[in-house]
C-alpha cells in the first residue's frame, strides 16, 4: 500500500510539473532536443507500417524534428496541458499512464519513448504494460536518463542535508533486464553524455522548472530553499567551469528492442 501511496504522489507531482511547463516546454528542452532526434533517426529506420504510439510524448517527440509525422500516430502523455501543445490531430491525443494504458492487447506496432521512463517509480509495472500493447514481432524504442545524471547537483546537496534530494537513475544493464524480463530483445543501445553550463544556481533551477524536471518529494516541498540555501549548494558545487558557471552532466540512454513473444 505504502509503495502505491508514493507511485501515486510521483505521478501526481509529474502531471503537476509538466502542466506547469507546457507553454515554455519545446522554448527551454535544450536536454530533450538530441534524443529526440536521435530516437527519430531510429524510428525511421525500424517502422514500416502499422499504428505508432509516442507514450510520454508532452508536445510529440516528433515535433523537435519538425519532420513529417508518421501515419496512424498517437500520442499519449499523462500531462493534459502537453498534449495540447501537440501538432497531432486532437483524435490522436490520449491522456494516459503507462502503468495503465488504455489500449488493447497488441495495438501497436512500435512504441517510441523519449525521456519519459527515468520518472516511473515502477518500471517494472510500465515495462509490462509496453510489452502489452506491443504486437509480436514490433518494435520498442526510448530513450532515458541513466546514472550518474546530475552528480554534481547530487554531491552538492550532500554537504548540506542527507536528505535524497536528486532522483536514483537507473543503470544501462537495469534496462536491460527491463526488457529481457518483459519479453524485449535489445537489439541496439547507445550510451552519451552532455554537459551544460548555468550562470547561476538560480538559472539551473530555472532550467528544471522550465522542463517540467522532477526532483524527489523532499526536494519539492521544500522548493529551493531561497538565497540561503541556493549560496550553500553553489559553495558547495563540485563542478564550477571558466566564469564561475555551475556545469550539470546528463546521461542517456538509447535503446531499440523487439518484442518475441504475445
Amino acid at each position: 500500500m505504502a509503495k502505491q501511496i508514493q507511485n501515486l504522489q510521483t505521478q501526481q507531482r509529474l502531471k503537476a510539473n509538466f502542466n506547469k511547463a507546457a507553454n515554455s516546454y519545446l522554448d527551454h528542452a535544450i536536454i530533450q532536443q538530441k534524443p529526440a532526434l536521435l530516437l527519430i533517426d531510429k524510428f525511421r529506420q525500424y517502422h514500416t507500417s502499422g499504428r505508432v504510439l509516442d507514450l510520454g510524448s508532452g508536445p510529440g517527440t516528433f515535433s523537435h524534428g519538425k519532420c513529417q509525422l508518421p501515419d496512424n500516430l498517437v500520442n499519449a502523455d499523462l500531462s493534459l496541458n502537453m498534449l495540447k501543445q501537440s501538432i497531432c490531430n486532437h483524435n490522436d491525443l490520449v491522456c494516459a499512464d503507462v502503468t495503465n494504458l488504455p489500449f488493447a492487447n497488441s495495438a501497436y506496432s512500435i512504441v517510441i519513448s523519449s525521456l519519459m521512463l527515468q520518472w516511473l517509480d515502477d518500471k517494472n509495472k510500465g515495462f509490462a504494460e509496453l510489452s502489452r500493447v506491443i504486437k509480436s514481432d514490433g518494435h520498442l524504442l526510448f530513450t532515458t536518463l541513466i546514472n550518474p545524471s546530475l552528480w554534481q547537483l547530487d554531491l552538492a546537496y550532500k554537504q548540506i542535508d542527507s536528505d535524497e534530494h536528486i532522483r536514483h537513475f537507473c543503470s544501462e544493464d537495469d534496462y536491460f533486464k527491463l526488457c529481457r524480463s518483459n519479453g524485449f530483445e535489445v537489439l541496439e543501445s547507445i550510451i552519451w553524455s552532455d554537459d551544460y553550463e548555468f550562470a547561476s544556481m538560480l538559472e539551473l533551477f530555472r532550467h528544471f522548472r522550465l522542463t517540467g524536471t522532477t526532483l524527489p518529494q523532499k526536494s519539492q516541498q521544500r522548493g529551493i530553499g531561497g538565497k540561503e540555501r541556493l549560496a550553500k549548494l553553489a559553495i558547495n558545487y563540485p563542478d564550477m567551469r571558466d566564469g564561475g558557471k555551475f556545469r550539470l552532466s546528463y546521461y542517456y540512454l538509447l535503446i531499440v528492442a523487439r518484442k518475441t513473444y504475445e
